[in-house]
């Protein structure tokens, strides 16, 4: 799967997936990981979880490109995953600057940092569906980080792929509705619920490191690469968290999308299905592969994707704290097929 030497810095790697990705990589038994984060108590924190020789938890910010250099610069195949981000939607609304700072220049600073030195195979962005026809500060960031990663590859005067994955909702991750709303069972306080149509892509923490691993693996230089996800109403999931819970309503924001989209209009033309992993390739720089059958899903809405048995299975997994680590192949194959892949059964 990888070289026989190599290193594998993931940047912004103390949060959700940055864990779940560093426990993936370490079974991998993988030569070298560089963990690196702004917060010291994080970094700390992983470094107990994770006390192997091989890894190294380094402060630094995506912010400071002489620092993403420094990082960067190793005589070892190396791989880039850039987990870094201003994610709250709400903080980014008030905090523009500062998203585009880390979102946008962060991004353009790997980038760089990645196109001048000569041991990067390959770089990995971390993107959100909603960066998909964007109407939010952080989702235009992100667009544009896409954007960043696709035109790295034609300016690029070594061998390093720019890449990029982009999916849905994880529960239980830091800022997640699931974990707001733990917190408030805990304090038995009601739900907060803005509108309990909104709906959204849902998946599991593991589940997305693995499909990080994979897009790492099996990207090519300018993909977007898109898991086939399931989606749930706001409402559904809080009656499957706490049925009998009381709930707060607040107001949505007010330029909150009702529903995300996976793939925007102009992608529907390049994009592909791999059924081997069960993931949508869009292709920007390299022709469409040979061996992956054209997308006919559209451009996968979470109104229309809806499987309220399969998230219920995600969501009986995340409240024991299991540990069992299934993929998305495997999971999808046992629950509910949605419109979307009934397509190409067609």
């Amino acid at each position: 799967m990888w070289a026989s030497k190599m290193l594998h810095v993931i940047l912004g790697g103390t949060g959700t997936l940055g864990r779940h990705l560093v426990s993936l990589l370490c079974e991998d038994k993988c030569n070298r990981i560089r963990v690196v984060a702004r917060g010291e108590h994080r970094l700390a924190a992983l470094r107990e979880q994770f006390p192997h020789n091989n890894i190294s938890y380094i402060i630094g910010d995506v912010r400071d490109p002489n620092k993403i250099l420094d990082l960067l610069d190793d005589s070892d195949e190396t791989y880039v995953y850039l987990l870094a981000a201003l994610k709250h939607v709400h903080s980014c609304e008030y905090s523009v600057i500062e998203a585009v700072r880390t979102n946008i220049d962060g991004a353009v600073n790997v980038v760089n940092a990645c196109r001048r030195v000569k041991n990067v195979r390959k770089c990995l962005l971390i993107s959100t569906d909603k960066a998909v026809e964007p109407i939010t500060t952080y989702g235009i960031t992100k667009a544009m980080a896409e954007r960043i990663f696709v035109w790295g590859n034609y300016y690029t005067p070594n061998t390093t792929e720019f890449l990029v994955a982009r999916y849905g909702n994880v529960l239980s991750s830091q800022g997640s509705v699931l974990e707001n709303w733990r917190r408030q069972l805990q304090n038995n306080q009601p739900l907060t619920l803005s509108d309990a149509n909104y709906t959204r892509f849902w998946c599991r923490p593991e589940q997305a490191a693995q499909f990080v691993q994979m897009a790492m693996t099996h990207g090519r230089a300018g993909d977007i690469l898109i898991p086939v996800m399931s989606s749930l109403s706001l409402g559904e999931l809080k009656h499957l968290v706490a049925p009998d819970a009381p709930i707060r309503r607040v107001e949505p924001y007010f330029i909150e999308k009702p529903h995300e989209l996976l793939l925007a209009p102009h992608e529907l033309g390049r994009a592909t299905y791999n059924p081997t992993h069960n993931f949508i390739r869009v292709s920007y720089v390299n022709p469409l592969p040979v061996n992956e059958l054209p997308w006919l899903g559209g451009q996968m809405s979470s109104l229309n994707c809806i499987n309220t048995d399969y998230i219920a299975t995600l969501l009986k997994d995340c409240h024991e704290f299991s540990h069992h680590e299934v993929g998305f192949t495997e999971l999808c194959a046992g629950a509910q097929r949605h419109p979307a892949e009934l397509a190409h059964q067609s």
